[in-house]
């Protein structure tokens, strides 16, 4: 009898999880920072195969690429080991949380809005 609850409470914790809101979704597609300047231009594309490439400054030869993931309504971008970024998704804007690399590129809170979307969710 124990083991039935367990089973049950274990399958209704999964399928909770399995059902996705809207803030847990992202679009695939190109985000620009918002109100930039050409010069300090921002961009994030996220493509299939839960892979993105990040620009946090066209003044940068940098640009960190990954794996990206979300967790409870916030996307998390994993260029390696060292190097991690996170956005909160609110929709088609993706408002910048924290960054390993972008300490004076990036203020937080900054917000990244769709420009080219893929058409697909993840």
């Amino acid at each position: 009898m124990e083991i039935k609850k367990v089973l049950i409470g274990m399958m209704i914790v999964f399928l909770l999880s399995a059902c996705t809101n809207r803030n847990n979704e992202v679009t695939l597609g190109q985000y620009v920072l918002e109100d930039a300047e050409a010069i300090d231009m921002a961009w994030l594309v996220l493509s299939e195969e839960n892979q993105f490439v990040f620009t946090r400054s066209m003044l940068t030869s940098y640009w960190p690429s990954g794996n990206d993931a979300i967790e409870n309504g916030v996307l998390i971008l994993v260029a390696n080991e060292n190097e991690m970024y996170t956005f909160k998704i609110e929709g088609d804007t993706l408002i910048f949380e924290s960054g390993t690399h972008a300490e004076g590129l990036l203020e937080l809170g900054s917000r990244f809005t769709l420009v080219k979307d893929e058409s697909s969710k993840k």
